[in-house]
């Protein structure tokens, strides 16, 4: 018989696993390869020889593990940031960030070895941008949300986010009418001796909250406490409840300055103690006359603390951050209606984050909570004091058959969430109206869970790795069915991601390509093209361990740098440098494509 020397005139279906050596018949068998080494394919068919790393810079301590994250404010001020113990430093222009005094540009971060890596070997950090702002929370739920900010080039500061400013988010409100609260208010002058621009000295006005259960912690103290005041008329042992009657229109007998009164669900305060008029009160701000009385606009119902101190279990000290309504302000106003912050030392904090529909959305607990719209540090329940409207604040616990864990969110045209056991959708339920408090659903896509490495975007794809660790899907919308479908990247190469997968970044020019680290330090990729059908999957070594990996535009802006951490053996010492991967050789101009 002849021999036969077929053309391989394709390889942009990468390297196989053995699992497929049999499949002669696959339509995608002339063009793939039993293995694939330092190559990368392209769409188009050829496999290109890939570029070597250039070092860019020891890391703060080679002893300590480091992680890669990116800050893109466009294509030409980009920056690569490593994340080490208590510490953040900046690169970019292919080299070090300086800080005007010329030294490396670095900044302090609460984050310990521990917080930077989750139980699944990934990075244990989630992020959003927005301009020169990065949000960020810590996978433990221990540590409130952070605030990255660039205030030039040279200049970054990290704060906590002050969710107390935010006015919310709150968990349940008590429904036990036995159990009831109520507060003491007082003011105390301030103890640095400020004043206000007229010279006046400031107050802070504080309260004293007493319950008649144990419900007070320890961990509460630098937590919100929500107050609403019970509209209920009873009598009970201790007198009168503190209830506030109804405005009435044309009373005969006058009353004294400083009298509430509530109407259309709003409390009110007399400040000059006459007869009521005939028009009713329904402002939110001010001081207006009904006709024959003065009522100053003073809250919704509701008013929210901020908790200092802990007394005991039954007794707690708070500052007032929001007036609190009259009938629970003293020894026998009492009221059932009470709910804790959902952020605090004791109830944990936001371990996700991300932006959708104009919103900044933290995720924990199996809870979602959305800021107000276009308002993404107020998470207040009623933005305007007294109900709920459309741009509110949203607070959303996913309904499951058992409580899992949130590893990913990705915002597209529903927000997807990834939780240990299952992948969810949520979004408006109607198109007629606004996403909000009163539109929004939830729906079960999948249930192939997730590791806790985070997702990444692909276009309108989000890409994550299942929940063993050792296969990558991609989740895309169905429009034709409405719902989301998922697929496995890795079913033609499923050897090559073996190890587990512990981080991943998205390089998009010039080459598709999805750069994947593995637990073992192996450092894998997937050639991604959606549009042209193209999978191909390809193995590179660095000659060390890789740890992590990350993607920002080079600063000529026509290509994607790859930026690595690599642990390396140096005479006999272990060193971590964070490195990039250079351009390839372009042949049509004999240089290489980014010098």
């Amino acid at each position: 018989m002849p021999a036969a020397s077929p053309s391989l005139n394709s390889f942009n279906a990468g390297e196989f696993s053995p699992l497929m050596m049999g499949q002669t018949n696959f339509e995608k068998w002339s063009s793939g390869v039993k293995s694939m080494l330092n190559f990368i394919p392209r769409s188009q068919g050829p496999a290109e020889r890939r570029a070597g790393t250039y070092f860019v810079s020891e890391i703060k301590y080679s002893g300590d593990k480091v992680w890669l994250a990116k800050f893109e404010f466009n294509t030409t001020q980009a920056f690569i940031l490593e994340f080490g113990p208590y510490y953040i430093r900046f690169y970019s222009d292919h080299g070090v960030a300086l800080n005007s005094s010329g030294g490396v540009l670095e900044v302090l971060s609460p984050y310990s070895s521990d917080d930077l890596t989750n139980d699944d070997g990934g990075f244990g950090l989630s992020m959003v941008q927005s301009g020169d702002v990065i949000y960020i929370c810590c996978h433990t739920g221990d540590i409130a949300p952070y605030k990255l900010s660039r205030n030039s080039n040279t200049d970054w500061t990290l704060a906590a986010f002050d969710y107390a400013g935010a006015l919310g988010p709150f968990d349940s409100t008590n429904s036990k009418r036995s159990q009831t609260v109520y507060t003491d208010q007082f003011r105390i002058w301030s103890s640095d001796g400020a004043a206000r621009p007229d010279g006046t000295p400031t107050t802070t006005s504080l309260c004293t909250i007493t319950s008649n259960t144990a419900i007070f912690e320890s961990g509460h103290v630098g937590g919100l406490f929500y107050i609403e005041a019970s509209t209920d008329k009873v009598d009970d042992d201790t007198g009168h409840n503190g209830y506030i009657p109804s405005w009435a229109a044309g009373t005969t007998e006058t009353f004294s300055p400083g009298v509430f009164c509530r109407s259309d669900g709003k409390y009110y305060e007399s400040m000059d103690g006459t007869k009521t008029g005939s028009t009713q009160p329904d402002w939110t701000a001010g001081a207006h006359q009904d006709g024959y009385t003065l009522w100053r606009y003073s809250n919704g119902g509701w008013g929210v603390i901020q908790i200092t101190s802990v007394t005991s279990s039954t007794v707690a000290v708070g500052k007032i951050l929001q007036e609190l309504p009259p009938s629970v302000r003293n020894t026998t106003g009492k009221t059932f209606k009470y709910a804790f912050g959902d952020w605090s030392p004791k109830q944990g904090f936001p371990t996700k984050v991300a932006f959708y529909k104009n919103r900044l959305v933290f995720a924990s607990r199996g809870k979602l909570w959305f800021s107000v719209a276009s308002d993404y540090e107020n998470f207040t329940p009623m933005a305007d004091g007294y109900e709920v409207q459309d741009d509110d604040a949203i607070n959303v616990q996913i309904e499951a058959d058992s409580t899992n864990t949130i590893q990913w969110l990705a915002p597209g045209s529903s927000l997807l969430i990834g939780t240990a056991g299952a992948e969810h959708s949520c979004s408006p339920s109607t198109t007629t109206s606004a996403f909000g408090p009163k539109n929004i659903q939830i729906t079960k896509e999948s249930a192939y869970g997730s590791t806790g490495v985070n997702s990444v975007q692909v276009g309108a794809t989000s890409m994550f790795v299942q929940r063993a660790g050792c296969k990558v899907r991609a989740v895309q919308a169905d429009y034709e069915s409405g719902s989301y479908s998922s697929s496995d990247l890795t079913v033609l190469a499923e050897h090559i991601t073996r190890a587990g997968v512990v981080d991943m970044a998205w390089q998009q020019e010039p080459d598709y390509v999805l750069w994947v680290v593995l637990s073992d330090g192996s450092l894998v990729a997937m050639t991604y093209n959606d549009e042209q059908k193209v999978t191909a999957w390809h193995r590179h070594d660095v000659d060390g361990d890789v740890e992590a990996v990350s993607c920002i535009p080079d600063p000529n802006g026509i290509r994607d740098d790859l930026w690595l951490v690599v642990k390396r053996t140096i005479n006999g010492v272990t060193k971590r440098y964070v490195e990039f991967l250079h351009a390839a050789w372009d042949a049509a101009s004999e240089s290489f494509a980014q010098a």
